[in-house]
This record gives C-alpha cells, sequence and structure tokens, in this order.
C-alpha cells in the first residue's frame, strides 16, 4: 500500500478499522520517504513497535492502534529508537480511548528517550511508564 510517499507493508490484510481486536490480525512495517522506518506487531495485549515513530510514521501507528482490546492496553517500546511529539500524540489518544473502555494504556519498557519526551511534555500523571 502506498499513501503520501510511505510504503507500508502488511503482512495480513484483515486489518481495518471497526474490526474487533484480533492479537494475531496483522503486523505492519513501513518506511518514510525520509527513510523513518517503524515496525508493528499485535500482541495478546496491544502493540510491540521497533524503529522510528516521527510525523511520517505516526499516522500509520494511529491506523493500526485504531481497534483496542479489552482491558488495559500494552504498547511495548523497548525497540524504539525515535519519537518525538507526534508519536507521543498518538498514545495520549490511545491512553485517553482505553480510559473510556474501563482500561488504562500501559508504555511498557520505555527508553531514556521516550521517558524524558513524557516528563518534559508534562505528561507523567497521563501516561503510564513501566519498565
Amino acid at each position: 500500500m502506498t499513501s503520501f510517499g510511505r510504503r507500508v507493508t502488511r503482512t495480513d490484510e484483515t486489518l481495518f478499522p471497526g474490526a474487533l481486536f484480533d492479537h494475531e490480525r496483522a503486523n505492519l512495517s513501513g518506511v518514510s520517504e525520509l527513510g523513518a522506518q517503524l515496525e508493528i506487531a499485535t500482541t495478546s495485549t496491544g502493540w510491540k513497535l521497533a524503529g522510528e515513530i516521527d510525523a511520517h510514521t505516526a499516522p500509520d501507528l494511529a491506523t493500526a492502534l485504531v481497534q483496542l482490546p479489552d482491558g488495559d492496553v500494552v504498547v511495548d517500546v523497548a525497540d524504539v529508537s525515535f519519537m518525538d511529539s507526534s508519536g507521543l500524540r498518538v498514545l495520549i489518544d490511545v491512553a485517553a480511548r482505553a480510559r473510556e473502555a474501563g482500561g488504562e494504556l500501559i508504555i511498557a519498557h520505555p527508553t531514556p528517550g521516550i521517558t524524558r519526551l513524557v516528563e518534559i511534555s508534562g505528561l507523567s500523571g497521563q501516561l503510564r511508564l513501566d519498565d
């Protein structure tokens, strides 16, 4: 699938808005026009991310995180090498939707850079970081 200069490879075409959460439904991998790479793999409780989350890859992340699992939502960011405010915005949206559904967003294994981004943004009280 190509859109706005991004190349995204879907390994399972059953990922679409409105689908029930199925942790086996899709793994996404994308490369932005500037070379930023982001891999998104579903797990039984959420997602495992690897690569860079910036203005070019955040829209793909937002699309992948449309449907949330029941209960707490875990986003493992241990393998995220870079994230800017675009990625933070996606996580804030997911956190709000998880709370509305009675769960919580858990940002698992944050790197020092992601921890610092959350802290300097004043969002430590809104986003749960879990080592």
